[in-house]
């Protein structure tokens, strides 16, 4: 089915148009001299902005590597680890990857009969203990030590 020509017209017109309107969108605005540089605070009148504490929310998750293998033997055995993520409060970096964190196991869950039965029947003879490690301790590449309170399961 031929089209006709005033359809063809009148998509040739709009597609004129909107690609105009697109490249009229790209072109380069010149700035005039000296606008780039920053107002200094004496030339606004204003004080220097406050400071704002760079501190990390409670909750916010840590991603710890453990150094070496553990074995667990007894809850206050002392554990060492590494972060593997970097953690930015506003934009800064507070946290940053490879820091050092020490801490101690805090509980060891004890496995029932009946999951150590069950564990057995598959040829399990050591299962799985659930293992809370504390982190008390933060240790940045520049030696600087942060208490921590963190829980991990």
């Amino acid at each position: 089915m031929p089209r006709s020509n005033w359809t063809i017209c009148t998509w040739t017109i709009c597609l004129t148009f909107l690609c105009f309107n697109w490249v009229a969108a790209q072109t380069l605005k010149i700035r005039p001299a000296g606008s780039n540089q920053p107002a200094s605070n004496s030339d606004l009148g204003a004080t220097p902005a406050p400071s704002v504490p760079l501190t990390v929310p409670v909750g916010m998750p840590l991603k710890v590597a453990v150094d070496r293998e553990i074995h667990v033997r007894k809850v206050g055995q002392r554990v060492r680890g590494r972060v593997t993520e970097p953690v930015y409060a506003f934009d800064k970096l507070v946290v940053p990857a490879g820091s050092e964190v020490h801490g101690e196991i805090a509980q060891i869950e004890t496995v029932s009969k009946k999951k150590r039965a069950i564990a057995a029947l598959n040829a399990d003879f050591s299962p799985y203990r659930e293992v809370r490690v504390d982190f008390d301790e933060l240790v940045l590449a520049d030696g600087r030590r942060i208490s921590l309170q963190t829980s991990v399961l």
